[in-house]
């Protein structure tokens, strides 16, 4: 059975601990935790390290635990203690478990792109983007997978660029063409995000360049009719709000034709608020939400209705460098921490 802390003892049903044979008490400050356990006819303990009182055969019988090392107080113990176990631990010569994984405090980006994993979801044409609270795994976005489209729901500017940074240097080295439309020129240069001289990389900021976008997706739409295969190409919208008001794309084009468009190889990436994107009455954000999407949720379970679960009112805030990698529309979603450096 688990030890059970001094502190939860009154939390136990009376019920439950009547079940609960085997009942050891070492010292304790409050003698009524005592009485809790094992009655009036408790034995009155001295404050020395090891003694305690067990209930055997349903009387209480004072003992002395077994010390592994000999101190005065409670600091040279704990001092000697940590001594003993490296001594054993430099002795042991046997099999070990594996070490517990665990996601570390800073997750620069350094120590994230030289993970074995992280160029292998690379050098398969996805993109890494952070490692999982749960496992320490990493977690990405297959491009060219089942889902057809990607989805970067972020909470503020910083998240923005620290979102554009992650899939900029993935984009560059899977060597696809990419053609990234920002007309608010969010995407800028001084934050590391997007740039024209990224080789592959095709900025549109004019709404004069909107409807060669248009043409692009009518031609992707076209090849799908026939059952061919364009080049594999990433189509980034910078601002989602944005490009549907200069292009006049409505929310039946999307749905309509995003599978044709991927089935051809084109892939569609969309940035946009959380704000926007997961609350609006907007026909086209209602759209994206509907689509079998993947990709990052930057906000708590409980504040999205883009991950479908109800969540907790008491879970944190996210920090800066936290967000939901999310699959089959939010379906399936996972905590990661983001590579970033100070």
């Amino acid at each position: 059975s688990p030890p059970v802390p001094a502190t939860r003892v009154n939390a136990i049903r009376s019920s439950l601990l009547a079940n609960i044979p085997t009942r050891i008490a070492l010292y304790l400050n409050d003698e009524y935790d005592v009485q809790a356990l094992f009655g009036r006819s408790r034995q009155m303990q001295a404050d020395i390290p090891g003694r305690a009182q067990m209930l055997v055969d349903g009387t209480p019988t004072l003992m002395q635990c077994y010390l592994p090392v000999d101190a005065e107080n409670d600091t040279l113990m704990l001092s000697q203690l940590e001594l003993e176990v490296e001594h054993i631990d430099q002795e042991w010569s046997g099999a070990r478990p594996e070490a517990i994984p665990m996601v570390p405090e800073q997750l620069g980006v350094e120590l994230f792109n030289r993970r074995d994993d992280v160029s292998a979801m690379r050098a398969a044409g996805g993109i890494p983007l952070g490692l999982a609270y749960g496992d320490a795994k990493v977690r990405g976005i297959e491009m060219h997978g089942d889902a057809p489209l990607t989805l970067m729901a972020y909470a503020d500017e910083d998240q923005l660029a620290l979102w554009q940074g992650i899939v900029e240097s993935a984009l560059a080295a899977s060597g696809e063409k990419v053609e990234v439309v920002d007309l608010q020129e969010q995407f800028a240069q001084d934050k590391g995000s997007a740039r024209a001289d990224v080789q592959g990389f095709t900025m549109h900021t004019s709404v004069d360049d909107v409807q060669a976008i248009l043409m692009l997706l009518s031609t992707y739409e076209m090849l799908a009719a026939e059952k061919r295969t364009g080049d594999p190409m990433t189509l980034v919208i910078a601002d989602l709000a944005s490009f549907v008001s200069a292009s006049g794309l409505n929310a039946d084009d999307v749905t309509g034709n995003i599978r044709l468009w991927h089935r051809a190889g084109l892939h569609l990436m969309v940035f946009s608020p959380h704000s926007y994107i997961a609350k609006s009455y907007d026909p086209m954000a209602k759209a994206i939400r509907a689509i079998k999407w993947e990709g990052v949720v930057s906000a708590r379970v409980y504040d999205s209705a883009l991950l479908q679960a109800s969540g907790a009112y008491a879970e944190p805030v996210l920090a800066g460098n936290e967000s939901y990698a999310a699959y089959k529309g939010g379906i399936a979603f996972t905590k990661i921490r983001l590579p970033q450096d100070d």
